[in-house]
């Protein structure tokens, strides 16, 4: 806290009159930040209870020796005396039994602070666990001639010995490549190469146009000029008003009109040009000349060629629905607790990621389509219960058998992910080694391997998946174009 000054104080002040005044006046008081100090040795304390509690919690009570306990609160009482500046005194100057009455919990609570993370590392070593979060201390028995007694909460990582998660019988719907899957993706193939050819007619629909124009402010600076630029999306890509100013327009002729602008409310800019084109979209046939075009043998090569590639999209479907039901199995045979408040921080990352999907796309993400708030809320906090359960259900099955990554399995992982970029997996690895995301990528790896060990390990039916309308969902991907 900022230190504050009195102006009566321009030499050493002694006590007030009121001392226990001082001591209760609050807003002319200044208590020290946290002072930085030095590490010190772990405090002479004892365990003595340890409690098992729900949501993988484990409840310790320690005791802190008398003795030790008053020499820490000693020494850090000094030291925020040092700091703290009180009314009518000058900072360092408020006597002792002042910083007591006002500040014994603060030290209290700095004590702890300090005290409570060094015990419970090594408690934790000793122990072998692995602890989410931060302690909790959930109660404190401080009484006059005896030992403190802290009781602490602790979140940790649930230890399992998994079961039943081989040899597992599992029916799957499958989805199936589709006729309708091929068509969708040979009609964004010919969009990808479409070409844009000019039409004597006048501009409307979706039609495109190649513009000069000239937009200045009331001083004549040129605010935004193109030269024969093609607009593909004209009421998209051009400045506000253009497109309307252009419709019904023909090739040769020319704009003269003021706009708004848009940086200044109430200011008028000119605008000048001429419409050089109008254009219309030309979709290629789909035949054996397209298909050459895309170094094809023919039309049916290239169907081909597209059945399979779908075919590898939907196989990593089928897998994953797989994968999913097999989980649900094996965590049903395997039941056990998770710490809450890492299911909170997954629940948390998982809507920071669904945000960051509306921003980057202005869609909804696939958890929210169809579902109210509630429901939507609801099946977060469902998704992130099971995910940190699958995560350490996977660990302990990697565990036990043994299933470790190394340096191949990394590295076959690298020319993967360099294939599908177009990238060298040397430059990918050193860009997550710069990064500090090499870790997080092997982890990744093992994940990978964990489950391609079990779904090796489970016997799949996939039947017909039954629905009214075809649901194999068709991917993203970038369609070739025509090679020079």
């Amino acid at each position: 806290m900022a230190e504050e000054t009195n102006p009566d104080q321009s030499s050493e002040s002694t006590e007030p009159q009121d001392a226990d005044a001082a001591a209760d006046a609050t807003p002319e008081s200044s208590a020290p930040a946290a002072p930085v100090k030095e590490e010190e040795a772990t405090i002479a304390h004892a365990i003595t209870g340890e409690s098992k509690l729900p949501n993988s919690i484990l409840e310790i009570t320690l005791e802190i020796p008398r003795e030790e306990w008053d020499k820490r609160i000693e020494k850090l009482l000094k030291e925020w005396q040092h700091d703290t500046t009180l009314e009518g005194f000058r900072k360092g100057k408020a006597p002792m039994r002042l910083i007591q009455r006002r500040f014994t919990k603060e030290v209290k609570d700095g004590v702890i602070e300090a005290a409570v993370p060094k015990i419970i590392e090594d408690f934790s070593t000793e122990k072998k666990l692995t602890i989410f979060g931060s302690p909790a201390v959930k109660e404190i028995k401080d009484e006059a001639g005896q030992p403190v007694v802290l009781v602490i909460d602790l979140e940790i990582k649930p230890e399992i010995d998994p079961k039943e998660y081989a040899g597992q019988d599992i029916e799957v719907p499958a989805y199936q490549v589709t006729e309708e899957m091929i068509q969708n993706r040979l009609e964004r193939i010919r969009t990808q190469n479409s070409t844009w050819e000019g039409v004597a007619g006048e501009f409307s629909g979706d039609m495109a146009v190649v513009l000069d124009y000239k937009i200045v402010d009331q001083r004549g600076q040129t605010v935004d000029q193109q030269t024969n630029k093609l607009f593909e999306d004209p009421r998209r890509s051009l400045p506000p008003a253009l497109p309307k100013a252009i419709e019904g327009m023909k090739a040769g002729d020319t704009l003269d009109l003021r706009i708004p602008n848009p940086n200044k409310p109430g200011e008028a800019l000119h605008c000048v040009g001429e419409l050089k084109a109008v254009k219309e979209k030309k979709l290629p046939a789909v035949d054996d000349e397209l298909a050459k075009d895309l170094d094809f043998a023919s039309l049916d090569a290239m169907r081909e060629s597209l059945r399979a590639e779908e075919q590898v999209f939907v196989d990593q479907i089928n897998a994953d629905e797989s994968f999913d039901i097999l989980i649900n199995k094996i965590l049903e045979a395997n039941p056990f607790d998770v710490p809450t408040g890492l299911v909170r921080k997954v629940e948390y990352d998982m809507l920071d990621a669904d945000i960051n999907y509306m921003h980057r796309t202005g869609f909804a993400p696939p958890r929210v389509a169809g579902h109210t708030k509630e429901q939507y809320r609801g099946l977060i906090g469902e998704n992130a219960d099971k995910r940190v359960k699958m995560v350490i259900l996977l660990d302990a099955i990697a565990k036990k058998e043994d299933i470790q990554v190394n340096d191949d399995d990394i590295n076959a992982a690298l020319e993967v992910r360099a294939k599908e970029q177009g990238r060298k997996a040397v430059a990918i690895r050193a860009s997550l080694e710069r990064k500090k995301e090499l870790g997080h990528f092997a982890e990744n790896v093992r994940m990978n391997k964990i489950r391609t060990f079990l779904l090796a390990k489970t016997n799949i039916r996939y039947v017909e998946r039954k629905t009214e309308t075809t649901d194999a969902v068709t991917p993203e991907k970038d369609e070739p174009s025509p090679t020079a």
